[in-house]
């Protein structure tokens, strides 16, 4: 396992070195936290910088954000969610589509979703999806001068989220996560 973590790190991270030299060991050290979801959990350093890889259904590492094992099963139970409704971002056009609606109104939709929380000012969309499969949306906002963002959605809404310098899709998914 720590072995076929190394290999995908070693060219995820372009390190330095020869195939050859891949072992559980190098070129990270690789220290398993636990299992999350039935999937192992490592902790690893590259230039000061803490991240976690993960092995299961596909191998994958990103930042650890001070996450812990908790919300990262948070985040992992709602990507999954979020990914078998068949997510259609805000950038992402299908013409006309017989199921997913035109881009301007997918916006509009999320908007007047947002308009829903009784908050005033115009939404930011950080992140909007149409979940394809569902045929119902989803959208992470935040609104002007307030410090928290807020999750909208057509069948799920999640306000007061305090604000966090991770991604606006980590943060989508692991309120979904901590919902479903």
């Amino acid at each position: 396992m720590k072995r076929e973590l190394n290999e995908y790190l070693f060219l995820e991270f372009g390190v330095e070195g020869t195939e050859l030299q891949i072992s559980e060991s190098w070129p990270f050290e690789l220290k398993e936290v636990g299992v999350v979801e039935g999937e192992h959990v490592f902790e690893f350093e590259n230039d000061d910088e803490e991240f976690l890889a993960v092995y299961g259904r596909c191998l994958r590492f990103e930042s650890k954000d001070g996450a812990d094992l908790e919300l990262l099963g948070r985040q992992i139970r709602g990507s999954r969610w979020i990914g078998a409704r068949g997510p259609v971002s805000l950038s992402t056009s299908r013409g006309e589509h017989p199921v997913v609606p035109m881009i301007p109104e997918r916006r509009t939709k999320i908007e007047e979703l947002a308009c829903g929380l009784g908050r005033t000012g115009v939404p930011q969309i950080l992140e909007g999806l149409f979940l394809e499969k569902s045929r119902e949306y989803l959208a992470l906002v935040e609104l002007p001068d307030e410090e928290v963002v807020h999750v909208v959605g057509s069948s799920i809404q999640i306000p007061d989220i305090p604000k966090s310098a991770v991604s606006a899709w980590k943060v989508l998914s692991r309120a979904v996560g901590g919902r479903i």
